[in-house]
C-alpha cells in the first residue's frame, strides 16, 4: 500500500512537469514569439564596382561594418549571423571620382513562419566611400645588392638574369588609385650583400616599390601588382691569371735550349664560374713553334682561343712569341742538281729539275758550320705517283754532322717528261 502512494506520487509529479513545459513552449512560440538580437561588425558589400571600372574608376574605401540590433520571430533571429546578414551599398550611379554618401540596405535570409524582421537600431545608415581615377604604371624590374665580390672574384653585374614567373620581359604593371600609384618610382628586388659569394647564386626574390628617395612604399590593398617575385641569377666569376707558354719542337739544328724567347705578354686574366676556373691549369700553351721553321730571330703569332665558359679580361686577342736562337750559326749551300738522288721516277718517264743548282740553308755550331760542303748533304726527291711537271719536297740529311739541320723547307721543281 505504501509503495503504490509512492509511484502515485511520482507519476504526478513527471505529469506536472510535462505540463509546465508544454506551457513554456506555448508561452515561448505564441504568447511572446519574438525577441531583440544585436550583431557587431557586419561587413558592408559596395555593389556596381564594374560600373566603376568602365570610367575608370575603382573605390579606394577601407573595409567598413555596421552594428545592428533586430527583432523577429525568435526562430527567425536565432538563425541569423552577422556573415549571413547583407549589408550593402550601391556605386553603379556613380561617374566621376569623389567622396559619397551611400545608403545601406539592409536583408536578411528568408524568414520562416510568424513575421519578419525588423531593424531597430544601426550605428550607420550610410557610408562614404571614396571613389579614385584608376593609374597603372609599367616599371622595369631593377636589382640592387651590397657590398662586392670577395677577393678572386668577380660580380657580373652586367650579366643579372631577372625570370619572371609569366615567361615576359622583366617588368612590371602597377595598378591602383592615382593617388598611391603617382609617388611610385621603381620596381625593385634587393638582394642583400654579395661580400660572401663566391660561386653564382639563382634565387627567388620579391620585388619592392620604392619612390624616389628609394625608399619602400607601403601601399594600400587597392593597388596591385601584376608579378609579385621573380627569379634572379647573380653571377658570380672566380678570376685567374694563366702564364703563358709554347712547345718547342727541335729542329733545323736548334733545341729548346739554344731559344730565347719573349712574349709580348707574359700573363693572361681570365674568370669563369668557379668550377671551370678551378679546372684550368695554371699555364695556357699557345701552340707549337718548329725550330727548323723559323730563322735565328723570327716572330710568331698566336691566336688566343679559349675553352667554353672561360672569358678573357686582358682584351689581349693576338700574342706574338719572338725566338732569338743563341750560339748557333747559318749558311747556305748551293748544291748541283746533277748531285740530287730523284727516287721513284715513273714508268717510260724522263724526269729532271729545272734549277741546275738548289739553295739549302743549314744550322749549327759555328765550328760545324764553318767545315761543312755540299759534299757532306744527302739529297732525295720521292716522285711517287707524279703525273707531270710539278714541285716536291726535297728530303736533306747531314749524315757526319748530326749537330746540323735544315732550316725551312725545300722545295725542287721537277720537269717530268
Amino acid at each position: 500500500m505504501q509503495n503504490h502512494k509512492i509511484v502515485s506520487a511520482i507519476s504526478y509529479a513527471v505529469i506536472a512537469l510535462l505540463g509546465a513545459f508544454v506551457l513554456w513552449i506555448y508561452v515561448v512560440t505564441t504568447v511572446t514569439p519574438e525577441i531583440t538580437a544585436s550583431f557587431n561588425n557586419v561587413p558592408i558589400t559596395l555593389q556596381g564596382s564594374s560600373r566603376l571600372e568602365e570610367n575608370g574608376l575603382m573605390v579606394a574605401t577601407e573595409d567598413r561594418f555596421v552594428n545592428l540590433e533586430v527583432r523577429g520571430a525568435r526562430t527567425n533571429v536565432k538563425r541569423l549571423t552577422a556573415e549571413n546578414i547583407r549589408v550593402t551599398a550601391d556605386l553603379s550611379t556613380i561617374t566621376q571620382a569623389g567622396t559619397y554618401s551611400l545608403d545601406l540596405e539592409i536583408s536578411f535570409p528568408a524568414v520562416s513562419g510568424n513575421g519578419s524582421i525588423e531593424v531597430l537600431r544601426k550605428n550607420l545608415s550610410s557610408v562614404s566611400v571614396v571613389v579614385t581615377k584608376v593609374d597603372n604604371k609599367t616599371l622595369p624590374v631593377e636589382v640592387e645588392w651590397e657590398g662586392s665580390a670577395p677577393e678572386g672574384y668577380y660580380f657580373d653585374s652586367t650579366n643579372i638574369l631577372v625570370e619572371m614567373a609569366s615567361g615576359d620581359a622583366a617588368e612590371v604593371v602597377v595598378t591602383g588609385p592615382e593617388s598611391e600609384i603617382a609617388p611610385v618610382a621603381r620596381a625593385v628586388i634587393l638582394c642583400g650583400d654579395i661580400s660572401d659569394l663566391t660561386e653564382t647564386v639563382i634565387e627567388t626574390y620579391p620585388i619592392f616599390l620604392l619612390d624616389d628617395n628609394g625608399e619602400v612604399l607601403t601601399l594600400s590593398e587597392y593597388v596591385s601588382i601584376d608579378e609579385t617575385q621573380a627569379t634572379v641569377t647573380l653571377p658570380i666569376l672566380k678570376n685567374k691569371e694563366l702564364t703563358l707558354t709554347v712547345t718547342l719542337v727541335d729542329g733545323g739544328g736548334a733545341t729548346g735550349e739554344d731559344a730565347e724567347l719573349t712574349y709580348s705578354t707574359e700573363k693572361l686574366a681570365v674568370r669563369g664560374t668557379k668550377s671551370i676556373i678551378d679546372e684550368l691549369s695554371d699555364e695556357y700553351n699557345l701552340g707549337v713553334i718548329d725550330l727548323s721553321q723559323v730563322g735565328m730571330t723570327d716572330t710568331k703569332t698566336f691566336k688566343i682561343t679559349l675553352p667554353a665558359g672561360v672569358k678573357n679580361v686582358s682584351g689581349i686577342t693576338d700574342v706574338e712569341v719572338t725566338i732569338r736562337l743563341k750560339g748557333l750559326k747559318e749558311t747556305t749551300i748551293f748544291v748541283d742538281a746533277a748531285d740530287i738522288a730523284l727516287l721513284n721516277i715513273p714508268q717510260n718517264a724522263v724526269a729532271q729539275l729545272t734549277a741546275e743548282k738548289i739553295p739549302v740553308t743549314l744550322r749549327g755550331p759555328a765550328d760545324s758550320i764553318a767545315n761543312i760542303t755540299g759534299e757532306d748533304l744527302t739529297i732525295t726527291v720521292d716522285l711517287s705517283n707524279m703525273t707531270g711537271d710539278g714541285e716536291r719536297q726535297a728530303t736533306i740529311t747531314v749524315p757526319d754532322y748530326t749537330d746540323v739541320g735544315v732550316v725551312g723547307t725545300v722545295m725542287v721543281e721537277i720537269d717530268l717528261s
